[in-house]
Parts: C-alpha cells; structure tokens; sequence
C-alpha cells in the first residue's frame, strides 16, 4: 500500500479526535480504537 499520511492530515484528524477523548469517550466509529 502507497498512502502516505503527511503531518497536516494527522493533525486534521487528532483535531477531530481531541474533543472526544477530552470527554473520556473512545471514538467507537473509528475501528481502530473501537
């Protein structure tokens, strides 16, 4: 597989994430932390 995930598309994505765990909840629709 060729994906390359550069540091602005993991930041969009931790930005998105961030609120969720700030409130103590895994963000169960992302499989990979369910």
């Amino acid at each position: 597989v060729a994906t390359v995930i550069n540091n602005a598309m993991l930041e969009t994505i931790l930005a998105e994430i961030r609120p969720l765990i700030g409130r103590g909840k895994v963000a169960d629709y992302i499989p990979a932390l369910a």
